[in-house]
């Protein structure tokens, strides 16, 4: 690439950014003396440190250009091995790592045989989520567990002396972790008389008013640690039994790696933590004998007694327990975070359950209806049973609705959440049915599919629901109240999601804050004015000394008082739809964090809306945060509780959120959507309908004042978003873990 073309591929990788060419210009220049292969390489690096720290950046293309020592295979561990120094010891520490280009580098990875987490996370993410059946978070955490959403795993294992081995060890704590959740480690709950055996064992009286948990359990015992540690060990060796039956080469390797791993596992000194190194050793020596207690693809039968009388055992040794190195290895359970998500799962579940079945119930009532001449008695709840289909004993049984002596199959969605919900509960409570027949009672379906050319609203709009039109660019017209909009608040739940995120993005947020804190400056002192308040005492004296030298002084004498007054508000729509299950929707919450962090710092007025929804008679809007709410703890928890749910209609949201922040009295109103898709929905808003009608809803938005923006991460967006949002009022992000960084500049572009 020549020097031009050198400096179209660096502006567009730092988009929106737009540094002062004088400070790349020289730069720029020698970077196009370098082959083009190697030109290419330098400029991959530019957009992971860019978004971090454009200093950085530019001093890493001057070292670049002057010469780096590490060979291109090693580079982007190289550059992330930067970042993470940027982060914890600024840019001077980074620049001691970048100065000699790369040596130092080289020199720690021939002397070491770790293995990090950074390294590895690639691959070992789509390892879990293949191994989970769907998306699961990796962090960093001081040992490994899960809360059955996120998994933590430690930043670095260097255990043994061949990187071979320790990258199995991460593969295999990894797969233990996921097997607790697939086994149904975090359901488990002891009985009535297993919590009674263990107060008779040891004369406990446990605290009035506590509900049956593992924790609960555990903490009536004289050692409660203890006795964690055992049962964790018992659902090590389930897990990994399950890991062979569905990973056998991973068990190979863990057989042949095990050896040199158990040599470096020191065994503890005192009596007690020995006994239970030595149990956890022979467990992990042989984990895949067949289970004594069963079948090893389902839950523990009843682990209690056992798990009582090793407890028994283990004690008599004596003395002060302390957790081996083998089991700070393989980590723990976390059971309290596991609750909050189970909980939190539950209901989105029960949510879901029983608002598909009530569409079920409707649509069979409407066809009872219409067979008997437009009448039927509505459905009770005891009439409606759930029962298996096939033979006892197969895994493929199905579920089937009987109603009115009839069986009807259950649709495969709903299929899958009655499935969740038995194996979650052992069965179907009455009263998710009791509800969806509420729900049916409530018309809330009538039919598959809305009929395009039909009339009118659909029937019956909740109370609470507001109406909005929606276009119909085939009669060039609207259709008038259209779609009912529901505000709905969501759950409060505990979570630590917010301040894992604070805590990772913590180098980046300094830097942003401080940012954004000038950004907020509402008046200032301009010297060297013909007219203000005061004298500027420099520019008389300069003026003072050119009459002295028969030249002409200079007029502009005063200083004054600017006002930069910075009046703003803004409104972003986040898209909540099922596609954004996973990884996509926990980047989407580190998002909105980071820019409520950001937002913070500048003072301006910001709203943050989740839409969702199916059909046109339910449309959903979520406030995360009101315009004219502070940004506190109510805030961020309703982030963590943040969760896909179901379609992408796109047209009454923004319709919806320019109504809201057209309420605003600022100068300058900003409506921002971020979506992961297409705008599609359950009926037949899809196609060129839907981007028809989210186009006209845009056109509305801009044509009351607002200026409207879209934030996509579909990467086949380029096809419909410049017929949706026009040519220069998008943003396509290609890679989504750059999102948070992203739209934080996206938004200090667009207002300053």
């Amino acid at each position: 690439m020549n020097e031009q073309a050198c400096k179209e591929r660096f502006y567009q990788l730092i988009h929106p950014s737009h540094p002062n060419e004088w400070e790349v210009e020289d730069l720029l220049g020698r970077l196009a003396g370098l082959p083009a292969d190697r030109q290419e390489v330098l400029l991959d690096q530019v957009s992971p440190i860019w978004p971090v720290s454009h200093s950085l950046c530019l001093a890493f293309l001057e070292q670049g250009v002057r010469r780096i020592a590490v060979p291109d295979l090693l580079l982007a561990d190289w550059v992330r091995a930067l970042l993470q120094r940027y982060e914890r010891d600024g840019l001077r520490g980074a620049r001691t790592l970048l100065d000699d280009g790369g040596v130092k580098f080289l020199a720690s990875r021939e002397q070491s045989s770790a293995v990090t987490l950074e390294q590895i996370a690639p691959w070992l993410s789509l390892f879990v989520a293949g191994l989970a059946g769907e998306a699961m978070e990796l962090t960093a955490g001081q040992t490994a567990a899960t809360d059955t959403v996120t998994l933590r795993l430690p930043p670095e294992i260097d255990c043994a002396g061949d990187g071979t081995a320790n990258t199995v060890l991460y593969k295999m704590v990894a797969a233990v972790h996921v097997g607790f959740v697939r086994q149904g480690t975090y359901r488990l709950v002891p009985g009535n008389n297993d919590l009674a055996a263990v107060r008779m064992r040891f004369d406990v009286t446990p605290p009035s008013g506590s509900r049956p948990s593992l924790a609960a359990y555990f903490a009536l015992f004289p050692e409660p640690q203890l006795a964690a540690d055992l049962f964790f060990i018992d659902e090590c060796r389930r897990a990994m039994q399950w890991i062979e039956s569905r990973l056998p080469g991973l068990a190979r390797q863990w057989r042949s790696v095990f050896p040199e791993l158990r040599q470096q596992l020191a065994v503890e000194p005192t009596s007690i933590g020995t006994a239970v190194s030595r149990l956890a050793l022979a467990v992990l020596h042989d984990p895949f004998e067949p289970d004594r207690r069963g079948d090893p693809s389902g839950a523990a039968a009843n682990p209690w007694p056992a798990l009582l009388e090793c407890y028994r055992q283990v004690a008599d040794h004596g003395g002060a327990y302390r957790r081996p190195l083998i089991l700070e290895m393989l980590g723990h359970h976390d059971f309290s975070g596991a609750a909050e998500q189970l909980e939190t799962r539950r209901a989105l579940v029960r949510e879901a359950f029983v608002r598909q079945l009530g569409r079920l119930l409707a649509d069979h009532h409407q066809q009872a209806s219409e067979g008997n001449g437009g009448t039927a008695d509505q459905v009770e709840a005891t009439q409606i049973m759930l029962v298996e289909e096939g033979e006892q004993g197969q895994t493929t049984c199905r579920l089937v609705l009987h109603i009115d002596n009839e069986n009807c199959q259950l649709p495969d969605e709903l299929q899958a959440l009655a499935a969740e919900i038995l194996q979650d509960r052992g069965r179907i409570p009455a009263a998710y049915i009791a509800a969806a027949v509420g729900v049916a009672g409530g018309g809330v379906s009538s039919g598959h599919h809305d009929d395009a050319d039909a009339a009118g609203p659909s029937p019956g709009p909740a109370p609470g629901a507001r109406l909005v039109d929606e276009w119909d660019f085939r009669r060039n017209g609207y259709r008038k109240n259209w779609c009912a909009v529901y505000e709905k608040e969501l759950p409060l739940v505990q979570s630590n999601f917010v301040a894992a995120t604070l805590q990772n993005y913590h180098g980046v947020l300094l830097r942003l804050r401080r940012q954004f804190e000038m950004m907020r400056v509402d008046e200032c002192f301009v010297g060297r004015q013909r007219e203000g308040d005061e004298l500027d005492l420099d520019a008389a004296v300069e003026a003072r000394a050119d009459r002295r030298a028969s030249t002409a002084a200079s007029d502009r004498l005063f200083i004054r008082l600017q006002r930069n007054e910075r009046d703003l508000a803004s409104l972003f729509l986040v898209d909540l739809s099922n596609s954004t299950r996973g990884w996509v929707g926990t980047v989407i919450k580190e998002a909105l964090v980071v820019l409520c962090e950001a937002m913070a710092a500048a003072g301006d007025r910001y709203g943050i809306y989740g839409f969702s929804g199916m059909r046109r008679s339910r449309c959903e809007l979520f406030p995360i945060k009101r315009l004219d709410e502070p940004y506190g703890e109510a805030v961020t928890r309703r982030i963590g509780s943040i969760a896909p749910r179901e379609y992408t209609r796109l047209g009454p949201a923004i319709r919806r959120g320019a109504e809201l922040l057209g309420t605003s009295d600022a100068r300058t109103r900003l409506l921002v959507t971020l979506t992961d898709g297409k705008p599609e929905d359950y009926d037949d808003y899809k196609g060129e309908y839907a981007v028809e009608d989210t186009r006209k809803a845009l056109l509305e938005a801009r044509g009351s004042g607002l200026h409207a923006f879209g934030v996509t991460i579909d990467r086949q967006a380029r096809d419909y978003l410049p017929r949706i949002f026009g040519s220069d009022h998008y943003l396509l992000i290609d890679q989504v873990q750059q999102l948070p960084l992203r739209m934080v500049d996206l938004y200090r572009h667009l207002t300053s």
